[in-house]
């Protein structure tokens, strides 16, 4: 009953882990298949596809006829997958279908880890981060202490009685003479 217990319990704590990020990457290389397996077979109508027209200068460039093209991009928001490429009078025109399937799985992915994770606008239940690390070093270390912030905030934290935490100095380092010359 013990053995039974511990693996259910690792079991889930494995899918808390990698098992979510695993069904997405499947679920992700799933969808690539098919809208590659659509697109190879012509089921795609003209009306369904989008065109980006992009400039290019290329010196002696022919025009050229449609071309299959593979891959896929993220464009204000939206997926998009590449289905053919066209160039004509120095513009690259790349002809895409929206991927709406890619947008859902993402948009499930950020759901799932700010349920798990945390917020990742920084906005923390009204804490912010200086709050939560002094929070934090006041429940495992002794006495009080003063470090600065990368922003030069004064923060009030706690130090052992062997370790100080030190002044974070500038990065900027100011150069007093230029190299010497070699002859």
């Amino acid at each position: 009953m013990k053995r039974a217990i511990s693996l259910l319990l690792l079991s889930l704590f494995l899918y808390n882990m990698v098992g979510f990020y695993t069904l997405f990457f499947i679920q992700q290389a799933n969808i690539k298949q098919g809208i590659t397996q659509t697109i190879e077979q012509g089921n795609i109508s003209e009306e369904d596809l989008i065109v980006f027209g992009i400039p290019i200068t290329l010196p002696y460039q022919a025009d050229r006829d449609f071309e299959r093209v593979e891959g896929d991009f993220k464009y204000e928001g939206k997926y998009y997958e590449m289905v053919k490429k066209r160039i004509k009078n120095d513009t690259l025109y790349v002809y895409c279908i929206n991927n709406v399937a890619q947008e859902q799985l993402n948009a499930n992915l950020s759901k799932h880890t700010a349920a798990h994770v945390g917020d990742l606008t920084g906005n923390h239940g009204g804490k912010s981060a200086e709050k939560i690390i002094k929070q934090i070093i006041k429940d495992y270390l002794s006495q009080p202490a003063e470090i600065f912030s990368t922003n030069l905030q004064k923060i009030d934290l706690l130090k052992t009685t062997t370790h100080y935490l030190p002044h974070i100095s500038s990065t900027a380092r100011q150069v007093p003479s230029p190299p010497p010359k070699t002859a």
